[in-house]
């Protein structure tokens, strides 16, 4: 809770609640570590589930739109990428051997990959016949989406492929182990579900607005795919 007055009054009201329930002072006392992280996990949770009612709303009424802009906030896939390269930097290749040929930046080494499993699923993007080109992004500096929660959310992979009825799909795709699955998993699951879903939702698109990338026959699909599947 931001404000610390209000916190105050806030741990102030709990104390008076046990105590009236019965519980000593010199209990409460011992146990205050516990029952303030047990309050501040109780606060988080409650704050997000307003906060992700505010969202939905917000999506609903076209006051929160997931678009590109065209002026300086708009985010544009930059065109030289800094890399940290080990000793040996080994290009990232195919199971049959080929160097991948369709990620935006060119050559790819397996160092620019976070682990053995992203490489994997690069791999596998980069040898589909429909798909048209795929990026690895980048944490912190590269294409984010802002949720119901302070931090952005960095997807790994942004990827365009042609679907069977030959209308692009451009993807947005979280990778991630199935030992990290956790409340911040869960999160972005949401996330990337309402970001699906508002592509759906034609009310987004206005007279008089900018477009979405999705107008014009582009479907977008946000995802989260765990290695064990």
């Amino acid at each position: 809770m931001p404000n610390a007055w209000r916190a105050y009054a806030l741990v102030d009201a709990v104390v008076a609640r046990l105590i009236e329930e019965g519980h000593e002072e010199s209990r409460i006392a011992a146990s205050s570590a516990l029952l303030v992280e047990q309050l501040r996990a109780d606060l988080e949770a409650r704050r997000d589930t307003l906060a992700e009612a505010v969202f939905a709303e917000r999506v609903r009424s076209g006051r929160i739109e997931f678009r590109l802009r065209a002026d300086r906030l708009d985010y544009e896939i930059p065109g030289s990428l800094m890399v940290d390269f080990p000793e040996r930097p080994r290009t990232l290749a195919r199971p049959d051997g080929r160097p991948v040929e369709k990620s935006l930046f060119d050559p790819l080494f397996e160092s620019m990959l976070d682990n053995e499993f992203e490489g994997e699923f690069a791999c596998y993007l980069d040898a589909q016949s429909a798909l048209k080109w795929w990026h690895r992004n980048v944490a912190k500096s590269g294409y984010g989406l802002q949720g119901w929660r302070k931090n952005r959310v960095y997807p790994d992979f942004v990827f365009a492929k042609t679907e069977r009825d030959g209308k692009p799909t451009l993807v947005v795709m979280e990778t991630k182990g199935a030992f990290l699955k956790n409340e911040d998993t869960e999160y972005k699951q949401r996330l990337l579900a309402a970001m699906t879903a508002a592509y759906l939702d034609d009310r987004n698109v206005r007279a008089g607005d900018l477009e979405l990338i999705g107008k014009n026959g582009v479907r977008i699909v946000c995802d989260l795919i765990f290695d064990e599947n």
